[in-house]
């Protein structure tokens, strides 16, 4: 579950909140696999690490390009 930050301090990050949404969620499962992959027994959520990564620009929402 998103904490912090939450959907609405990251609003700026894309055009709506359901590409931010997915956005993190998508990274989240990128760290929870690694997670796996490593065993690593991090007790920090993976969501709240992909929405901080959002907030400090370390990950971005880039637009798709229609065709």
């Amino acid at each position: 579950m998103l904490s912090k930050p939450n959907i609405s301090e990251l609003k700026d990050k894309a055009e709506n909140r359901y590409k931010i949404s997915l956005a993190v969620a998508k990274r989240a499962r990128q760290i929870a696999k690694k997670r796996l992959e490593e065993d690593n027994e991090d007790i920090k959520d993976p969501v709240d690490i992909a929405a901080i990564e959002l907030e400090q620009d370390k990950i971005k929402i880039v637009k798709e390009i229609e065709e």
